[in-house]
């Protein structure tokens, strides 16, 4: 008796939501790393939206330089450090006339820097790149030769990254993209280059840990790929510039089931274990001459539970060891493979087992 084709619908079903279930993130994905770099240049505008060096008021001596200040936030939310000659300090050359407002008085070749206390939280949930710090600093030249007039460079360092960090399927971690860049309106800037380090509490790995800034802006950010290795609340990056440092914290998103169920079986190794498995409780099926709607729905869930926990059970346990040195694609094939003949035959002897443990 030929199977009736509208009882298998329930397959086609299935194997249709399991498809768009695992293709739909991959296309949000990609649609939102095609959107980062247009976030990342709208707030690197928003952060050089007031000039932090106004003017070069006047020679206040013959080794020193008074500059105007206008700070993007208010002062006391700043440390305020002054580097010179490899010696770091808190900053006295200060005269504050406002909350905003401030003038200082730089000797050759000295660096100001204005360092936040705490990252500023946004006002409302964000969905692309953040600040996770930023830093203002102001460098003082050095003459070259007597009677040359000083001139004072200016910009902010930060820190851009997806806040909170996102879990990242394909990683089966925490993965987060750090964006490190340097705002200025100078071309020509004193504090270019500039090395940065990075260091991290609570974390697998950080590549690169070291970095150096030729140009300034977006165009000229660096990446800095941050993995952690397992759910921590505490977990810290440290960013490591001109002698001094910033920590911050990194916010991790809360974990969902299906997140929990990346920690057992990657989402991958899951889509080919699901559709091997699907594949062994089709040819299952068409052994028998007479579909059932009840049967087909019964030999599909138990074809999918057989496939998937085979595949977990051998290749991302028992088997773990041999399979890791494999590339991705093998890794699948494999899975795929052990899933449709765990849902064709291990199914089989399941039922067998179940019978005789039942007294059948």
């Amino acid at each position: 008796m030929k199977p009736n084709v509208t009882e298998a619908y329930p397959l086609l079903v299935v194997i249709l939501l399991i498809t768009i279930g695992f293709t739909e993130p991959f296309s949000a994905r990609a649609q939102t790393n095609t959107n980062r770099t247009a976030a990342m240049r709208t707030v690197a505008m928003h952060l050089r939206a007031q000039p932090m060096v106004t003017k070069t008021v006047t020679n206040a001596g013959k080794s020193q330089a008074s500059v105007a200040l206008k700070l993007p936030q208010d002062m006391s939310r700043y440390h305020t450090l002054e580097q010179h000659a490899l010696v770091t300090r808190p900053a006295t050359n200060l005269t504050i006339s406002s909350s905003h407002d401030v003038t200082a008085t730089l000797s050759p070749g000295s660096t100001l820097l204005f360092m936040e206390k705490e990252a500023v939280k946004p006002a409302k949930a964000t969905t692309g790149p953040t600040p996770l710090f930023s830093t203002l600093l102001v460098k003082a030249s050095t003459p070259t030769r007597p009677g040359e007039r000083q001139r004072a460079s200016s910009g902010t360092l930060t820190i851009l990254t997806d806040i909170p960090t996102p879990w990242n399927d394909a990683s089966n971690a925490y993965v987060a993209r750090l964006s490190v860049m340097f705002l200025t309106e100078e071309a020509d800037n004193l504090l270019l280059p500039m090395a940065v380090g990075l260091s991290g509490a609570n974390v697998k790995n950080i590549e690169p840990r070291k970095i150096e800034l030729l140009k300034p802006g977006v165009d000229g950010s660096q990446d800095v790929i941050v993995t952690c290795d397992r759910y921590q609340p505490d977990v810290r990056i440290t960013a490591t510039y001109s002698m001094t440092n910033t920590t911050r914290e990194l916010p991790l998103q809360r974990l969902t089931a299906w997140n929990m169920t990346q920690m057992i079986i990657s989402k991958p190794m899951l889509f080919a274990a699901l559709t091997g498995a699907l594949g062994g409780g089709l040819l299952r099926l068409l052994k028998k001459s007479k579909w059932e709607l009840r049967r087909t729905l019964h030999y599909l869930a138990e074809a999918l539970a057989v496939g998937v926990v085979t595949v977990t059970l051998l290749l991302s346990g028992l088997l773990h060891n041999q399979i890791a040195g494999l590339s991705s694609h093998p890794q699948l094939v494999m899975a795929f493979a052990l899933a449709a003949v765990a849902g064709s035959v291990g199914a089989h002897f399941l039922d067998k087992s179940i019978k005789q443990l039942r007294g059948g």
